[in-house]
């Protein structure tokens, strides 16, 4: 088990009961750039994260994986990729712990991994719009 203390009356958590505390999104001046603000439950095993960021006709934008973090409080700036036209998104934030499974079969060991989703988000942003906060 490996614990992360950063803050003493804060426990950390067992990883099927850890959470998304705040997704925050923020467009960066005129650019195609946004400032991804995620904090999460304290934790005894290292999580990862998955954010993907679509535009209005599901298109992928951007997307950012972060594999067994260390850090609870996480800002990550992340280019678009947009029509200048597009000002509708959503950020869709996945909190996960991935498990290794091997199986026998006839060609011998296979392993893959499962995945065991924890907590997921879904937060809409208007790229016109500041000060943008999951709800």
């Amino acid at each position: 088990m490996d614990i992360f203390f950063s803050d003493p009356d804060e426990i950390p958590l067992p990883p099927g009961e850890i959470r998304f505390r705040d997704i925050q999104v923020n467009p960066i001046d005129d650019s195609n750039k946004i400032k991804i603000y995620i904090e999460i439950d304290p934790f005894q095993k290292k999580p990862n994260i998955d954010l993907v960021v679509f535009n209005n006709r599901r298109e992928i934008a951007t997307s950012v994986n972060i594999i067994e973090s260390i850090q609870r409080k996480i800002e990550i700036i992340a280019h678009l990729k947009r029509n200048t036209a597009d000002v509708e998104f959503n950020l869709e934030a996945k909190l996960y712990y991935s498990e290794i499974e091997d199986e026998e079969n006839n060609n011998g060991k296979i392993s893959r991994f499962i995945d065991s989703i924890v907590d997921k988000k879904e937060f809409p942003f208007n790229l016109q719009t500041q000060d943008l906060d999951a709800k």
